[in-house]
């Protein structure tokens, strides 16, 4: 997955590296200063981490930390896991450990990034400003190992790749300030939710068809009953009419539950009896979060976009980089029976409100014959009341007018909720100030809706 280059700083520090590695070369044979070329990399790093005292700081383009060859994930699969270990092993000795990763290579890092986090260290990802496109170690603010090496598979056992392992707290400590000048998300990433109504995916199939009927009532009905049905743990209940006529804002619900009866076959409708009894449905579930209801969510999105946000659930749920996952756009109109229209204008509704994050590759030709397919990340649900608070802090820090200002740039990019595109552009306001960003973020908003060009990080890029 690649995403459209953002800015980047070359930092007087990272020049005076290369200086230093380029007019010393061939470097001594002493431990102070050492070239880590092809296999040497692994075993060095992997004992200089081992062996830190105090603090260990690192920036990484990308940290893969796959199995190899169907290995069970354990520490000692491959020697990204290996390294890994070492970090969370420093941890537990009272090592203090800060790793930043690229935030656009989420797909990537997120194994490593749920390793880390689970083990306490404090992990976090670079802001969508900016391309952190470093890789770089400093150990105990006087062992610097800095070059060309990403911790993956392909790095550490196929690749031509150099690095420098350099011993001098100056350096050590000009690099440790460029942490300070990275710009971190304001939320973490997190897997879907295991808490909420569990809905058969079967039902995924009927609700294509209820989004090719324009049935949104039927399918607003079937969910609140199936969230009524789980609360009382029973498959029948009673049917109050008043208060799901409410609920959905329609004049009577008579017509969607034969609906939902006759042409779905999804209950049973007694009207007599005024009560309602769900069809038994097996087979795996996905999960819908109570605050889809608690925070008003059903009532800002249209139908297509309510389907593709149960498709969104029910493919991270399923995916080994859950929240993340991909699939082309054909291969999901195929697999859920609907049309390119309703996946695209869904899915780009679920990205307005902040839902879903989409990754788009950038085309590399007229036709997008070689783009590869985008990858999406289901967001975490953030209360309305939270939001705001993030919101009136960013106003209070940048002032109200440059907020205002802000939102309507990421508007302009159709992200005019995603407290991270906000801030990235408040960055660049102070940056550059508002007409020069307001004028190349212009240049962007005409891009084609669903480039991987139309972003912020675009923006950035033309400003550089």
């Amino acid at each position: 997955m690649h995403r459209t280059p953002r800015t980047t700083r070359t930092t007087p520090s990272a020049v005076a590296l290369f200086t230093l590695l380029a007019f010393s070369l061939p470097l001594p044979a002493h431990a102070e200063n050492r070239v880590l070329a092809g296999d040497d990399y692994f075993p060095v790093v992997r004992a200089a981490l081992a062996r830190a005292n105090e603090s260990i700081d690192i920036q990484m383009y990308f940290i893969i930390a796959e199995k190899a060859n169907g290995e069970p994930p354990s520490a000692q699969s491959t020697p990204v896991r290996l390294l890994l270990q070492e970090l969370i092993n420093a941890s537990r000795r009272g090592v203090a450990v800060r790793v930043v990763l690229e935030d656009g290579k989420f797909a990537e890092n997120y194994q490593a990034y749920v390793m880390l986090q689970r083990a306490g260290i404090d992990v976090r990802f670079d802001g969508p400003g900016e391309l952190l496109h470093s890789k770089l170690i400093v150990i105990d603010r006087r062992i610097t190992i800095v070059g060309s090496t990403n911790w993956s598979r392909a790095a550490l056992r196929d690749n031509r790749e150099a690095a420098v392992l350099v011993e001098s707290a100056q350096l050590a400590n000009e690099l440790l300030a460029t942490f300070e000048q990275i710009d971190f998300r304001t939320l973490p990433p997190v897997p879907v939710p295991t808490d909420g109504l569990k809905l058969p995916v079967a039902f995924l199939p009927v609700a294509a068809q209820m989004v090719h009927d324009r049935a949104e009532y039927a399918f607003d009905l079937f969910l609140l009953l199936a969230r009524a049905a789980a609360e009382r743990k029973t498959n029948t209940v009673p049917l109050d009419s008043r208060t799901y006529k409410k609920a959905l804002g329609c004049r009577n619900v008579r017509r969607p539950l034969l609906r939902l009866e006759e042409r779905y076959g999804l209950i049973s409708y007694d009207s007599a009896g005024q009560r309602v009894t769900l069809r038994e449905q097996t087979g795996p579930h996905l999960t819908i979060p109570f605050e889809y209801w608690k925070y008003g969510i059903k009532d800002q999105l249209s139908l297509r976009a309510k389907f593709m946000w149960c498709v969104n659930l029910k493919e991270a749920a399923e995916s080994r980089r859950n929240p993340c996952w991909f699939r082309s756009q054909t291969d999901l109109t195929a697999r859920y029976g609907i049309s390119h229209y309703t996946v695209s204008l869904g899915l780009r509704e679920l990205e307005r409100l902040d839902l879903v994050e989409i990754l788009r590759d950038p085309a590399r030709s007229a036709n997008h014959a070689d783009r590869k397919a985008n990858v999406y990340r289901v967001n975490p649900l953030i209360p309305p009341q939270i939001r705001a608070t993030r919101l009136h802090r960013l106003k209070r820090e940048h002032g109200a007018e440059k907020v205002e200002q802000a939102v309507a740039l990421a508007k302009q990019l159709d992200d005019p909720k995603d407290l991270d595109k906000i801030l990235a552009f408040l960055r660049l306001i102070d940056r550059y100030g508002w007409r020069t960003v307001r004028a190349a973020n212009r240049k962007t908003a005409r891009l084609k809706r669903g480039s991987g060009r139309r972003t912020v990080e675009t923006t950035a890029r033309l400003l550089k």
